[in-house]
Formats: structure tokens, sequence, C-alpha cells
């Protein structure tokens, strides 16, 4: 999946199918680049990749590491977006 994302010349609506399924994949390597785009990436892809990964809302580890990303990049709108799509602690 990241081969595609890096190879692909025009990111359009593959990227809801390469988002998923890296969320799908549930492997470390798979989280570590959807974290990557969350902090590097464009704010729309950020956006993208903090709703996909909402179906892991009971990992604390990764909501953590979604909120560093997300001070790191100080992005004011993506982190209320953390915050109303995956509250801290228990639901």
């Amino acid at each position: 999946m990241r081969t595609r994302w890096d190879t692909a010349p025009y990111k359009g609506a593959s990227v809801q199918v390469l988002f998923k399924g890296a969320a799908l994949h549930r492997s470390g390597a798979a989280f570590d680049w959807l974290l990557s785009l969350v902090a590097d990436g464009e704010h729309r892809i950020g956006e993208r990749v903090l709703r996909d990964l909402t179906a892991y809302r009971g990992n604390e580890r990764l909501r953590q590491r979604l909120a560093a990303a997300l001070a790191a990049r100080q992005d004011a709108d993506l982190i209320a977006l953390l915050a109303r799509v995956w509250p801290a602690g228990p639901e």
C-alpha cells in the first residue's frame, strides 16, 4: 500500500482504499505509515486518516501517538477533530 501511495502521481479516490487497507492491516508498519501521514501529510489527508483509525478507539497507545503527532504538527483543527472523534479515556 505504501508503495502504491509513493508511486501514484494522482492521489484521488484511491486514498480511501489505501487508508482503509492500512488501518485494517493493523501492523506496526501500517500504523507507523498512517501516523507519518497525520504528522506530515496534507491537512485533508490527516483528517481522513484520523477518521479511518477511529475503529481503534480502544487503543489508548495509538491515540497517544496520534495526539503527539498532532501536537508536533500544531494543527488546531486536527487536534480538535481528534478530541471529537476519539475522546481521551474510556468510552
